[in-house]
């Protein structure tokens, strides 16, 4: 075994580990952008993690999007803020052209907005050239 085996090890981090990116702090306060991550080219985001810690009570209605400064819908785009407090998570399979940083933000749509409060993180994969999703 021995070499063998740390070489397959090491091949199966380099190429197949997941991370979970430090998780940032979304409060009804929050109107710019927030960057969740750097990441490298290649990389693949396989999903998002959001916990709603306090129902976000904007009037009208209550949006957080994940995306780049350019895009700031382009990989989630209006999640409900304003549901129950818990732990959501859903998928993005979005390998990643460039290096890229990724942001969130909260946009409330109507007024009065006086609580609420998010924690955000991304699943993701260094995965090498040429390995698909």
């Amino acid at each position: 075994m021995g070499d063998k085996q740390l070489h397959s090890q090491e091949a199966l981090i380099e190429n197949r580990a997941v991370f979970l990116s430090d998780f940032i702090t979304l409060t009804y306060a929050t109107h710019t952008q927030v960057l969740v991550a750097s990441l490298p080219k290649g990389a693949v985001i396989l999903g998002y993690c959001i916990e709603i810690v306090t129902a976000f009570d904007d009037s009208t209605s209550n949006h957080i999007d994940i995306g780049t400064v350019a895009l700031p819908h382009d990989y989630v785009n209006d999640f409900d803020g304003d549901g129950a407090a818990g732990i959501y998570r859903g998928n993005i399979n979005k390998r990643m052209a460039a290096d890229t940083n990724v942001y969130c933000d909260y946009t409330p749509i109507g007024t009065g907005h006086t609580a609420g409060e998010a924690r955000i993180g991304l699943i993701w994969s260094p995965w090498a050239a040429g390995v698909g999703v």
